[in-house]
């Protein structure tokens, strides 16, 4: 909203200082009347105003209006509330002004992103928050937002959710409660015209009135938990199944009536899915929040219920069935090479024998063996 630089602001109000030792402030109170009370009561809804206070100003402002304030039925209410609100608006047409002073005074800064991409001329998709202290303007894309939110609200320290307030990286600023407000109805409308919806954690936020300490003293178990559940889901399944492991093997009467085999069997693509949730409560049992359940017991109905929650004396099926799936097999051994030694030997008498120097060597040459055996014997036979 832009003022007229010609409006008079002396027409607003006419303040009529109560002259006393020619003093208009006695006892830290501004005069605007010539009744007291009226003067209290307006310097009260100013003080509340200056500092913020606004449920203070409220309960003041509604004391007023009950009559619940000493002499508050005699009071001048009327004038009052006229004091206030033409001070209110002298107020704002003054900051206003300045405002608008400071606000020329600034300068673009980066031309880039935070990863060095430079800006389009024709890029419509890009926030412009103003720093008046710094005389600077910073941009920044829709992507970028989301990503420094998300790291300042769902920061934790060990295995405690302790958000963090959102600052500009350019500068390690915390933004104020105006660009707070600015970046989150940018995110929104962004989500809405990507037709999809916003994080939880964004709508947390805007209900805490973006400020941090009522965030986290309200949602901080909601956003551990979607950290512990974001670091399971980023498991491969070897890892995976060490964290499920080392979840079972804490308490020994799980140990026992679980099955690695028939749970892989039975539900090979979903059993991950089934009880990541379980890994997720379990790491927040370990920091003493049992609002979503203790793991254990969640874990006894979920199994039972899918029909993997066994017996003690079930892994002897398991060793008699691979007992039957295994055939009869023999050792492996040499073959026993058996020799007999005593032959009797039956020579054919139409053999050509020829006899050497050395009697030991003796060549047979075979006149027909179509139909002949030969038979050997030692060297000491007689034949």
């Amino acid at each position: 909203m832009l003022y007229d630089s010609s409006f008079n602001v002396t027409n607003l109000i006419k303040i009529q200082p109560l002259e006393l030792n020619n003093k208009r402030v006695f006892n830290g109170i501004y005069s605007f009347s010539n009744d007291f009370n009226v003067n209290n009561y307006v310097n009260l809804l100013i003080s509340n105003l200056i500092k913020n206070k606004y449920h203070s100003l409220i309960q003041t402002y509604l004391s007023i209006i009950n009559n619940k304030g000493l002499f508050s039925e005699f009071l001048d209410k009327k004038q009052i509330f006229d004091i206030y609100n033409k001070y209110t608006k002298i107020r704002n047409f003054i900051r206003r002004k300045i405002y608008i002073k400071k606000l020329k005074k600034c300068r673009f800064i980066n031309d880039a992103d935070l990863e060095l991409n430079t800006f389009l001329s024709n890029d419509n998709r890009l926030l412009e928050l103003y720093d008046i202290e710094n005389k600077s303007i910073y941009r920044f894309r829709f992507t970028e937002l989301i990503k420094i939110i998300k790291f300042s609200l769902l920061y934790r320290s060990i295995d405690y959710s302790t958000p963090k307030p959102i600052k500009n990286p350019y500068t390690n600023n915390i933004f104020n409660l105006k660009q707070l407000v600015q970046i989150y109805f940018f995110i929104k409308n962004q989500y809405f015209l990507y037709q999809k919806q916003m994080p939880s954690y964004l709508f947390q936020f805007s209900n805490s009135y973006f400020n941090i300490d009522i965030f986290n003293k309200h949602y901080s178990n909601n956003n551990l938990f979607k950290v512990h559940n974001e670091y399971i889901d980023s498991l491969d399944n070897d890892e995976w199944w060490c964290e499920f492991d080392e979840f079972i093997k804490v308490y020994p009467d799980l140990k026992k009536s679980f099955c690695k085999l028939c749970a892989i069997d039975k539900y090979p693509e979903t059993f991950r899915l089934f009880f990541s949730s379980i890994l997720t409560i379990n790491f927040m049992n370990d920091s003493d929040i049992y609002n979503m359940g203790h793991a254990k017991d969640i874990y006894e109905y979920l199994s039972k219920k899918l029909g993997l929650y066994f017996n003690q004396g079930h892994s002897i099926i398991h060793s008699k069935n691979k007992r039957k799936r295994q055939p009869n097999r023999q050792p492996n051994r040499q073959p026993i090479l058996r020799i007999n030694t005593n032959l009797s030997t039956r020579v054919n008498l139409d053999l050509d024998i020829d006899l050497f120097d050395n009697s030991q060597n003796i060549i047979f040459t075979p006149a027909n063996l179509d139909n002949e055996e030969l038979y050997f014997n030692d060297s000491n036979s007689e034949n």
